[in-house]
């Protein structure tokens, strides 16, 4: 085994000799080709909601042709397609792993990327007793991991809307 440390077109020689001084050579070229580099982007999203993952690796020598995606940390998920799309049904903290392979048989060492999905807020709210044509008084109880509830809509049942917090 040998190992070259730079790409290119090589011209080896082997020459064999016999135990008693017989010898000849022959000589090929052999061609050293460049390890692609993976690399990718994915979109900030919520639970629930598809992860565009965007391949951005380089390929080296011969372009590349096999994508392998492992969704480590949520399953054991796999993909080969070059931009995969993986739904994540909670929030937090996920890893995702590629190697990439080109044309010409030569494979990345793989990278692993941290993605954030962000929690979905679980809308909840209390009310008082009901009298028609007095105010009702509704409260929101509505959380979310990791962030703030920032919008709130209202549908009452009778065809009437609101927004913002309720007073």
């Amino acid at each position: 085994n040998y190992t070259y440390a730079a790409p290119g077109t090589y011209n080896v020689t082997f020459t064999a000799q016999s135990d008693i001084g017989c010898g000849s050579s022959v000589s090929f070229p052999v061609v050293v080709n460049t390890i692609p580099v993976a690399a990718f982007a994915s979109d900030v999203v919520c639970a629930n909601t598809a992860t565009s993952f965007t391949d951005q690796s380089t390929d080296g020598s011969g372009a590349i042709d096999t994508w392998n995606w492992d969704v480590l940390n949520d399953g054991s998920v796999d993909y080969t397609t070059q931009n995969p799309q993986h739904t994540f049904t909670a929030g937090g903290t996920y890893n995702v792993a590629l190697t990439v392979e080109s044309s010409t048989g030569c494979a990345s060492p793989q990278i692993v990327n941290t993605v954030d999905v962000n929690y979905i807020p679980v809308p909840d709210f209390t009310s008082d007793s009901v009298c028609v044509g007095l105010p009702t008084t509704l409260t929101d109880a509505s959380v979310v991991t990791n962030s703030t509830i920032a919008t709130w809509n209202w549908q009452y049942g009778d065809g009437n809307t609101g927004t913002g917090t309720p007073t």
